[in-house]
């Protein structure tokens, strides 16, 4: 289905939201999504996935704090709680068939869901309203980091 390319990359250094992704049409697309998801925790110190692993799921913190660890920066840290605030990790990976750039894991007990990635590009194929979000999002961040680049 994708193209054998798989470089790592570092286009988007914050995860998306579920507020983000589902903006518009949050009530009408999340049941989709929910239907594929499988809620797990996660105890503190645990890696939910490592620099260098294929992305074999998307990953949804719903509640806790976790850190994001790139290898020559210093490390971000993302607390969710708060309804349609969760933090979504492997999406850019799971559409650029890369490997993540970064590992993540968990600073305190976390509610986590976890997507297949297989069931997630098939519901980007078979909800097209969902598909054209995440694409107009994915736009709007790349015209952003182009306007960032352009201006240093």
């Amino acid at each position: 289905m994708f193209p054998d390319n798989r470089s790592s990359h570092s286009f988007f250094d914050f995860p998306l939201t579920a507020g983000d992704l589902f903006a518009q049409l949050y009530d009408t697309e999340r049941p989709f999504l929910d239907a594929i998801c499988e809620t797990r925790q996660f105890e503190k110190g645990n890696e939910i996935f490592s620099c260098g692993d294929e992305p074999t799921h998307i990953y949804i913190l719903r509640c806790g704090s976790v850190t994001l660890i790139h290898n020559e920066r210093a490390p971000d840290t993302f607390t969710t709680c708060p309804p349609r605030s969760e933090r979504i990790f492997g999406v850019i990976e799971t559409l650029s068939d890369s490997v993540f750039d970064a590992t993540l894991i968990t600073a305190t007990l976390c509610d986590v869901r976890v997507v297949p990635r297989e069931a997630f590009i098939n519901l980007l194929v078979h909800r097209p309203q969902l598909c054209f979000q995440l694409a107009r999002l994915v736009s709007t961040r790349y015209q952003h980091t182009i306007k960032l680049i352009s201006s240093l």
